[in-house]
């Protein structure tokens, strides 16, 4: 009791909610981050750190702290392990206004016993008309498929398992074949209800009006296709916070409040009690929005602390709102908007005493090591658009989107010319956008740094006068950002990838220091007729995160195998995104009309070179010898383009979808050995050729075939093949991306990114 005395909040002393909350940020991040044993040893030697700190500093409520951190873990760790089914043997509860749809498929959360899980279904009539209603509702599963939600299989791509576990989903269903089920819905039901109304309400809107209010209002966004425009000019110029309802929202709505009640001459109680409601409302139609959420019970504790005369500073206060936060949903810093929207309030109160360009500096310097582990970009004009762009937002956008919530519906026409405002504003923002100004594609930098450039922005900020080393901490900062820009784009290492691109082909080559990138083939997605249901490219979501991961924002050369849209298909969007020098392909293939529609009006500055079987195609540090074809073709599987190159002491061989018949006139016109292959074909039986194989002899062979493709690759004839001439395999369908290096001091090394499910 003593012990627990000693945090009541009249006896807390300053700095003891924040170092608490500190050690249950690495607890979390060691529970639910931690990838490897070099991570939770890191952890352990912060949290030991800071205790030992704690103690010195606060003894007497050093055992409380023990008590409340491993409470913390037992509750993470249950929190963590999340039920699994093998069948669906009960209703799934279905709620409207958490599903989206693309035609009849719909997908989203729902609930099944105590877990969440991610279900997609083949939509009828009666579902239909139960989603219509907006009243969650249950459905019997008779058919279905249990999938483990998937990692990424890419560096750098979306990582959907991660993102299934910071809701505590780990299984994604589809089903089939369902009945309704008849169940009478519960009185919390009518929340999701009145979520899924104004939702509805706000898709009525036009377009921007409707983006607008669903970010505002319900902290997402009603069409991921049409949006993404305005999403990424938003994110590349720095101001996507503007996007987010947070402490800006919370203000707007406790002043609007506050002044009606002076109107109406409240007391300041009724006045707390009536933004207390109004800001939970919001919390529940925002679906607990982290940003949100920080702000609005920042906000409440911090009026109940001044009411009650409690002396709690600022940090204390956002200190404990985490702790609280953290205990709800351990799996918090999973979501990189909660880390952002912390760190952000935590730098603005470290900067407090600056000026505010000064604090606009340190605040942007604060999350830019996370920026750069999670986005790979940063923009060197973020502060000049920050102050041109809030200022519009806050007095124009965001006036109109509130405005308009209520005269939409009084007088739909107006809307009309707000429309027209936000029209023209976006267009501005875009243009400026789309000129890359300010944007410096930086790469991933790895956790180790990411903590490390943490840690001396944070002490430049507290002691920006610091000695370390004879050296002032702010060029130790520097020097750590000019460091690790100098390995990602210099780098020690020669380099071959294998992106997994599902069925199709993308293979990355890169040489080291003075890096030239080159690519063969691109990928593309072949839907048979069929639409994708979350309308981004495959460029988008695979291609440009894994360049920009490695900080390549231009290619040296593309080679271009063959037509064929799972080699070809995204390099239309590619160009788009991409500086490319050159386009190596065939001879004939600019004579394909398909191929001539792929590149219209996107390769102005790019250099078009035909290829013959004996063409070399010298480049600094790497020569591409051209094996295949053999006369002018238009770019079918039997003409495909084959090359060979050494790479660091290393043959490698790449013979698009070449058959068995181009295989074997390759060596009958060519005395070649190859280290490294890939199969031709994703290792279809038409190709790989057993006296192919036993001529070039190589030490491994990787296959790229998409999981679950319906041609059936690699046909077992082919392992067959590979097993009698005792060749090793890798495939990208078991192990996802396969990226070779081989590094200046001739060390090698092989790695996977999927292995069969496991990470």
């Amino acid at each position: 009791m003593k012990s627990l005395n000693h945090i009541s909040f009249y006896n807390l002393k300053n700095g003891q909610l924040f170092l608490l909350a500190l050690i249950l940020a690495i607890e979390s991040i060691a529970l639910f981050l931690a990838t490897n044993i070099w991570q939770v040893l890191v952890s352990i030697f912060f949290i030991a750190y800071l205790l030992f700190v704690f103690y010195f500093k606060f003894k007497e409520a050093f055992l409380t702290i023990l008590c409340i951190l491993l409470v913390f873990f037992l509750w993470g760790s249950y929190r963590k392990n999340i039920s699994e089914y093998k069948k669906i043997d009960s209703p799934i509860k279905v709620y409207p206004d958490k599903l989206s749809h693309s035609e009849n498929l719909y997908f989203g959360c729902a609930k099944y016993k105590n877990s969440n899980l991610y279900i997609s279904i083949n939509s009828n009539q009666q579902f239909i008309e139960k989603f219509k209603k907006g009243i969650p509702f249950w459905i019997k599963v008779d058919d279905s498929k249990i999938n483990s939600l998937m990692p990424n299989t890419v560096p750098g791509q979306f990582n959907f398992k991660k993102w299934g576990l910071c809701r505590e989903i780990k299984q994604q269903i589809q089903i089939k074949h369902f009945t309704i089920v008849n169940r009478k819905p519960s009185i919390y039901d009518l929340f999701y209800l009145i979520r899924y109304k104004i939702k509805e309400y706000l898709s009525k809107m036009s377009r921007l009006l409707s983006f607008f209010s669903h970010e505002l209002i319900l902290a997402e966004n009603p069409d991921k296709v049409n949006n993404k425009d305005i999403l990424n000019s938003y994110r590349n110029l720095g101001v996507i916070h503007l996007l987010s309802i947070s402490g800006l929202h919370v203000s707007l709505y406790t002043m609007i409040i506050s002044k009606f009640c002076s109107i109406i001459k409240r007391t300041e109680r009724e006045c707390f009690i009536l933004c207390t409601v109004i800001l939970f409302v919001e919390l529940f139609l925002s679906a607990f929005q982290p940003g949100f959420f920080r702000a609005t019970l920042t906000f409440l504790l911090s009026s109940f602390f001044k009411s009650k005369k409690i002396p709690l500073s600022l940090l204390d206060i956002l200190s404990l709102v985490f702790i609280f936060h953290l205990f709800l949903k351990p799996s918090l810093l999973l979501n990189v908007g909660a880390i952002l929207s912390y760190l952000l309030v935590v730098a603005i109160i470290a900067t407090k005493k600056y000026s505010m360009i000064m604090q606009n500096i340190f605040v942007n310097l604060a999350i830019l090591p996370i920026l750069l582990h999670y986005f790979f970009q940063m923009n060197i004009l973020t502060i000049i658009f920050n102050f041109l762009i809030v200022p519009i937002f806050n007095f124009v956008l965001l006036p109109i989107t509130f405005i308009n919530l209520v005269t939409f519906a009084i007088i739909p026409k107006l809307s009309f010319l707000f429309e027209m405002i936000m029209q023209i504003i976006t267009k501005v923002i875009e243009t400026v956008a789309r000129a890359k100004i300010g944007i410096i594609i930086f790469g991933q930098i790895n956790w180790w740094q990411t903590i490390l450039l943490l840690i001396l922005t944070f002490i430049l900020i507290i002691k920006p006068k610091m000695i370390l080393f004879k050296l002032r901490i702010y060029y130790w900062l520097s020097l750590g950002y000019l460091l690790f820009f100098i390995l990602i784009h210099f780098p020690l290492y020669s380099q071959v990838a294998f992106i997994d691109v599902g069925q199709g082909d993308s293979i990355l080559i890169t040489t080291p220091l003075n890096r030239k990138c080159y690519l063969i083939d691109v990928g593309g997605k072949v839907n048979f007729g069929k639409k994708g249901n979350s309308g981004i490219s495959q460029t988008e979501k695979i291609l440009l995160p894994f360049l920009y991961s490695q900080g390549i924002n231009k290619i040296d050369g593309i080679f271009l195998s063959h037509q064929d849209a799972d080699h070809v298909g995204n390099l239309r969007d590619l160009l788009s995104y991409i500086r490319v020098k050159k386009i190596y392909f065939g001879d004939g293939l600019l004579d394909n009309n398909s191929f001539k529609r792929r590149i219209a009006g996107k390769v102005a500055h790019t250099k078009l070179i035909n290829l013959l079987v004996g063409n070399l195609v010298q480049e600094a540090n790497i020569k591409f010898h051209i094996l295949y074809p053999f006369e002018k073709s238009v770019g079918k599987n039997e003409d495909s383009l084959s090359l060979m190159f050494n790479l660091s002491g290393d043959n490698w061989i790449f013979t698009g979808d070449l058959d068995r018949a181009g295989e074997v006139k390759i060596i009958n016109n060519f005395n070649i050995k190859a280290d490294y292959i890939k199969l031709g074909h994703h290792g279809s039986r038409t190709a790989t050729d057993p006296k192919y194989l036993r001529q070039i002899r190589p030490k491994l062979a990787i296959i790229s075939s998409g999981r679950n493709n319906r041609f059936g690759h690699p046909h077992a004839e082919t392992l067959k093949t590979l097993n009698e001439c005792k060749i090793p395999y890798l495939n990208t369908q078991d192990n996802g991306t396969i990226i070779f290096r081989h590094y200046l001091w001739n060390k090698k090394t092989i790695k996977t990114c999927f292995n069969k499910g496991r990470l």
